[in-house]
């Protein structure tokens, strides 16, 4: 049985959003549900929020291909009851293997950290992920790296364009 899961994972500020965005960008085919506390209390068709989430993963399965995206899920363990977190649980462990139904969460914990949630109960998501990808945070060096080129390159447009800006400022 194979359960497209993915769950995309590291310290804040690694880039977990920013490639998760870049992945749902990517299935822009399918039909995507985001799954998140606000939405969940703000649901005015659920008669309670364990409804609601309920609700948006039957859509989503209904829907199929189709996207489930839960961004920050750890945010879940710290802001919702007991009976919310179980119905999101039940919810995701009821999803047909073989559904052509991916599941992409972020999360502002590293893969070590829940590792070590034995008692909080965080340590039950990892559980339900195929994929985990723990993204590391770039060091001072890789940033440098990484910017530096697309920096230059900004400024060679800039002063390529210069006369351009002139002209049309003239106007």
């Amino acid at each position: 049985a194979y359960r497209p899961r993915l769950l995309i994972c590291g310290a804040p500020g690694s880039g977990q959003n920013h490639l998760a965005a870049a992945v749902l960008h990517g299935l822009d085919n399918c039909q995507l549900y985001q799954l998140d506390i606000a939405s969940s209390f703000s649901n005015s068709n659920a008669s309670s929020v364990e409804a609601g989430v309920i609700s948006t993963i039957e859509a989503a399965r209904r829907t199929v291909p189709s996207v489930l995206y839960l961004p920050r899920v750890e945010s879940w363990w710290s802001s919702v009851s007991h009976s919310v977190l179980i119905a999101l649980l039940t919810a995701l462990e009821q999803i047909p293997p073989t559904l052509p139904l991916l599941v992409v969460a972020t999360s502002d914990m590293t893969a070590t950290e829940y590792a070590e949630q034995h008692d909080s109960g965080l340590s039950e998501i990892t559980h339900l992920f195929e994929k985990i990808v723990d993204i590391p945070k770039p060091s001072r060096n890789e940033l440098k790296r990484f910017f530096t080129p697309l920096f230059q390159a900004l400024y060679f447009l800039s002063v390529r364009n210069e006369p351009t800006r002139r002209l049309i400022s003239k106007a």
